[in-house]
């Protein structure tokens, strides 16, 4: 891979979630990051990617095994990667030095269905240091934003019934 094709690759994955897992697959596998002069895989996705929340469980696994691969330890990949608390950094070190691959890795009590998520998806944008906020929060907790946002949904609409 040459240094323009590294580019197109990182920016794709910037701007186009729809198919996150595979550039990512493709990124790590290629080693897009030595093309743009970066000493690692965690060097690059620290400049390039860092405070992304991927979109599924398998996408942030394989990035956790990258991180892994480069030296991280479970309690920096924690601050590294949104969405990845600390017992899931644990959990996924564990499925991968058990020879687990990242798209059927064990993390946070479940496994990682490599098959589409079928169940609708609702967004909406707050702001940043909210957000951050927000997730320090679930983090404290041992949780993630995404479960206590889906436990307020179900709270607040189980209350206007």
């Amino acid at each position: 891979m040459n240094k323009k094709q590294a580019e197109e690759t990182w920016k794709e994955l910037r701007e186009h979630f729809v198919n996150a897992e595979a550039l990512i697959k493709k990124i790590i596998d290629s080693k897009a990051w030595e093309p743009l002069g970066y000493a690692s895989f965690a060097e690059a996705w620290n400049d390039r990617m860092a405070g992304v929340r991927l979109a599924t469980d398998a996408a942030r696994a394989y990035v956790v095994y990258a991180l892994y691969d480069s030296g991280h330890t479970p309690d920096e990949v924690a601050g590294v990667v949104a969405g990845v608390s600390l017992s899931g950094a644990r959990q996924l070190a564990t499925s991968k030095a058990a020879g687990t691959p990242p798209e059927f890795a064990k993390t946070w009590g479940r496994t990682i269905n490599p098959e589409p998520e079928t169940h609708p998806i609702i967004i909406r944008n707050i702001p940043k240091a909210l957000f951050e906020r927000y997730e320090a929060l679930a983090a404290k907790h041992d949780s993630t934003l995404e479960k206590e946002a889906a436990r307020a949904v179900h709270a607040h609409f189980e209350a206007l019934k």
